[in-house]
């Protein structure tokens, strides 16, 4: 089963990220963007949950959603 003649509306590969916790055997989620370039996809991931690190250690990061 393939994706026939829509194929060449989807990427094959897009930003994906797992999400590590101390203590825990494996990663216990992945964040994924697609829809730009790669790298850009990536790129996007890694400056958002940067940005989340930072405000979770100043205590200043908000209720998620």
């Amino acid at each position: 089963m393939g994706l026939g003649e829509t194929a060449k509306d989807y990427a094959i590969h897009g930003g994906g990220v797992p999400i590590y916790i101390k203590n825990c055997d494996g990663p216990v989620a992945v964040v994924v963007v697609s829809g730009l370039k790669q790298w850009d996809d990536h790129q996007v991931v890694i400056e958002e949950l940067g940005k989340l690190c930072e405000e979770m250690e100043k205590g200043t990061a908000g209720t998620p959603i």
